[in-house]
């Protein structure tokens, strides 16, 4: 009795686990099945993080679903970052090298990320709102996507259902972006992100926060302004108007602008 109740026990946690983690990672290739086939999803602060989905023929290379915070003082807009990483597991290091990444996508902090095979292709999804998918890249009536590969040259590729290359990670190379960490731009943050002005605005202010007072720098609101006034001629009696001498004008109000000893924030140099 004690073993049939251990037995439901055991089957009851492993219904509770999310399916990224009961399953084990094909090996080679993935082939399409519905029309959109989750691969991996990551929940917020989940800490099965990365997510293996492929491996090549030979173990040698791993494909990942990766989801990485904002680290304090990075900007980012506090978002968090959803990407598919490619490593070379043979390389030294306790994690390997990274060959290939998918572009850094800004998601909430609150949603579920997943990484899909539709026939749009790999597809990052934060929530139920789609993101990004891979370039040129989607299905048609006659045609359609069928298969995932990860070959031993570390490339990943997605085939058509006649077995003919549809898009491969090469033809975008990239690598080691390090997402969410310091030098990580704004705009690269707001890329493939569909938000309205007044979602951006409270993002926008919230990473404000995190920006000294004493830098130089556009904000919101409480801004740097760069509009110039209007200035005032100087006319004689009859009307006519004369050039303003060189001495300056007394009563004059000093431009405004940053101190000399004042830091730039972008540049690190002082005094503009």
């Amino acid at each position: 009795m004690e073993l049939v109740s251990c037995i439901a026990m055991c089957l009851w946690l492993a219904f509770l686990l999310p399916s990224h983690v009961a399953a084990t990672a094909p090996t080679g290739m993935v082939e399409r099945e519905t029309k959109q086939q989750i691969l991996a999803s990551i929940p917020p602060h989940w800490e099965e993080n990365p997510v293996l989905f492929l491996t090549s023929p030979s173990g040698k290379y791993a494909a990942y679903f990766m989801r990485s915070q904002t680290a304090p003082g990075a900007g980012g807009l506090r978002a968090d970052f959803c990407y598919v990483e490619v490593l070379d597991t043979t390389a030294p290091g306790a994690e390997g090298w990274s060959v290939w990444e998918s572009e850094c996508l800004a998601v909430s902090t609150v949603n579920t990320c997943a990484l899909v095979f539709s026939w749009k292709g790999l597809e990052v999804f934060d929530g139920s709102n789609p993101v990004s998918h891979t370039h040129d890249t989607e299905s048609d009536d006659n045609n359609f996507l069928k298969t995932l590969q990860l070959v031993d040259e570390g490339d990943m590729r997605i085939l058509d259902k006649g077995g003919e290359l549809a898009w491969k990670a090469s033809d975008e190379p990239r690598a080691a972006q390090h997402c969410g960490m310091p030098g990580l731009e704004i705009e690269r943050s707001l890329k493939g992100m569909e938000k309205t002005i007044p979602e951006v605005y409270p993002m926008l202010k919230s990473a404000e926060v995190e920006i000294k007072k004493e830098h130089q720098v556009l904000m919101v609101n409480k801004t740097t302004s760069f509009k110039k006034g209007k200035g005032k001629k100087n006319f004689k009696k009859d009307g006519k108007g004369v050039a303003a001498p060189d001495k300056p004008v007394a009563g004059k109000k000093p431009k405004h602008g940053p101190k000399p000893e004042t830091e730039c924030f972008y540049c690190k140099g002082n005094g503009h």
